[in-house]
């Protein structure tokens, strides 16, 4: 259809910081547009005090907007960094 969906995508950690992330959104977008989307969706983890949100911040830097928050259930003996 008209829609394109960029599930899950990463970058290795000994690659990160490198503006990997970046350019693969940029292709993947690119992509989505030569097959006929007119619109491009993805999704993240939200950007939470005290933890990191680079994909959040390069999603957005690709030119996303944030939509919608869904609740996310979090595991109570994972601890939160700086928090």
């Amino acid at each position: 259809g008209a829609t394109g969906w960029l599930g899950l995508g990463a970058t290795l950690p000994e690659h990160r910081g490198r503006g990997a992330q970046n350019a693969v959104l940029r292709d993947r977008i690119a992509a989505a547009a030569d097959a006929g989307c007119d619109t491009v969706v993805t999704e993240t983890g939200a950007a939470v005090d005290g933890m990191p949100s680079n994909s959040h911040r390069n999603i957005l830097r690709q030119g996303f907007e944030a939509i919608y928050e869904r609740p996310n259930l979090r595991n109570p003996q994972r601890e939160v960094p700086n928090g």
